[in-house]
């Protein structure tokens, strides 16, 4: 116990020391935040249903792609496990939403399914999300991915969603 007395004095210089020498010393650059602009919202293949989408609602529909599942539903304010059901919606995307042009209210949603979604994951999340959609009462379309799509039939699955 005495050794750790008699060497305060040699602490208390290093610490000092530490500390003048942390306050000399010139502050490091500012750095931008590291981030870069992606490319395109979509992928290739969003990007040519894309087009075919809009063909097929003109200006019936504003269409959204890529909006987050959390900003489309809400969990029910009586809901028990609130906070379980949000982290279930939270870091998920709807590929496209149909939207009333003047209000951009969601009227529909449009899932674009590609291959994965033949794996069972994937398949028990489709599962989930047509579940979600359908007690929210929000119409999701399922469009299994194709090399030309025909307007006409895009606007007839879209018609049928709706009612």
């Amino acid at each position: 116990m005495n050794q750790l007395l008699d060497l305060w004095p040699l602490a208390l210089f290093a610490l000092l020391a530490f500390v003048f020498v942390r306050l000399l010393r010139p502050p490091a650059p500012p750095q931008p935040p590291p981030y870069e602009k992606r490319g395109s919202l979509l992928t290739p293949a969003e990007q040519q249903f894309y087009h075919a989408l809009n063909a097929a609602v003109g200006d019936r529909f504003a269409i959204c792609p890529m909006v987050r599942i959390s900003e489309l539903l809400q969990v029910r304010k009586e809901a028990a496990d609130r906070g379980a059901w949000q982290g279930r919606i939270n870091s998920k995307h709807i590929d496209f939403v149909l939207c009333d042009p003047q209000s951009l209210s969601p009227r529909a949603c449009i899932e674009l399914d590609d291959a994965t979604h033949e794996q069972p994951e994937r398949q028990a999340r489709d599962a989930f999300l047509n579940e979600s959609f359908a007690a929210a009462g929000l119409p999701l379309l399922r469009v299994t991915t194709a090399k030309l799509y025909d307007a006409r039939q895009l606007n007839e699955a879209i018609n049928a969603a709706l009612g």
